[in-house]
């Protein structure tokens, strides 16, 4: 269930309504429940659509740059390529990831299924940008705000131009995966509004636990922080 639909169904009572029961508005949010479903889909597709039109005109051409080639030669390297060993010299080598355990564990995975192939780099940090989008339009919802406006906001945040470092540079794909922690940890959190406890706990946990990897990925979402209640 992607939204709380009982408070929709408040705006479909008649005031005055006789015989109106618990179980009534129940049964009514369940009906409601597909519709809403399928435009969340929907839009989620288009979204899904729009960030994938905007990489495909660039993608197949993209390569590393810059610090990419220094994480690549520091792996590649090694004596040891286990996901162990690359860990540990990648924190030696990389004093300044010391803080961001789920960065490096980020570029470990990636070269351990990619090696040197820079398309399977760029497909994944793709993936993540389209993931972005729908997470942020969920959380968008779960704000109460209107249709309209949930894909509109998305829509700046995802196409900005000075967004696209995070396109081209595999160094700077952790950020959107970090985004997508946070995306993750404020839906859970929402989500815990209004429910009492194993579920509240459950919700919670699972918001707290996407928080700690988005804080240990990057630190971009920070300041974002603040709007998580706890």
């Amino acid at each position: 269930m992607l939204l709380p639909d009982f408070m929709y169904q408040q705006h479909h009572v008649k005031e005055g309504t006789q015989g109106y029961s618990v179980k009534d508005g129940m049964m009514s949010m369940h009906r409601l429940l597909p519709d809403r479903l399928v435009v969340v889909l929907l839009d989620s597709g288009f979204l899904a659509f729009i960030v994938l039109v905007s990489l495909v005109l660039y993608v197949s051409r993209l390569g590393f740059y810059s610090d990419d080639w220094s994480l690549l030669a520091t792996m590649d390297l090694a004596d040891d390529s286990s996901v162990i060993k690359l860990i540990t010299i990648m924190f030696r080598d990389h004093p300044e990831m010391r803080s961001r355990p789920v960065e490096v564990l980020h570029y470990v995975v990636l070269y351990k299924v990619f090696g040197v192939q820079s398309w399977g780099y760029h497909v994944v940090n793709s993936t993540v940008l389209m993931a972005n989008a729908i997470l942020l339009y969920i959380c968008l919802l779960q704000f109460r705000s209107p249709r309209t406006l949930a894909l509109s906001a998305v829509l700046i945040y995802i196409l900005l131009p000075h967004y696209s470092t995070n396109r081209f540079w595999i160094t700077a794909s952790v950020v959107p995966l970090s985004m997508s922690f946070y995306f993750v940890s404020l839906y859970c959190d929402l989500r815990s509004l209004g429910t009492y406890g194993w579920r509240f706990a459950i919700w919670k946990a699972a918001s707290a636990g996407a928080l700690l990897g988005s804080t240990l990925g990057y630190e971009t979402p920070l300041p974002l922080f603040f709007i998580i209640r706890f």
